[in-house]
């Protein structure tokens, strides 16, 4: 089929050249030693323990959705609180929570 017949001509943002723009962005290595590196170690650093207060904060609310519904708490009354969808606090406690 040529152009006439309905084929439109690659641009040149094409799914091709778009992935050779892709792996330009690619980012080199900072070395440990300079100032960056330094500086990017302590951000590092400080988003593990933002990721395991994330975590912890999660494990909390689950628990906390548990507990409410174990003294007799509706779903219906707990997903308000816990600022979910009456369906999120169905999985919650179906989930097993040894995990």
């Amino acid at each position: 089929m040529s152009h006439a017949e309905g084929h439109k001509p690659l641009r040149p943002g094409s799914v091709r050249s778009g992935f050779r723009e892709r792996r330009s962005h690619v980012r080199r290595p900072v070395p440990a030693d300079s100032e960056a590196g330094r500086e990017l170690a302590a951000i590092l650093d400080r988003l593990a323990l933002a990721a395991d207060q994330v975590h912890a904060w999660v494990d909390e609310h689950e628990s906390l959705v548990r507990q409410a519904y174990e003294l007799g708490a509706t779903q219906h009354e707990i997903a308000p609180h816990a600022q979910v969808a009456q369906s999120t606090v169905s999985r919650m406690l179906a989930r097993d929570g040894t995990t």
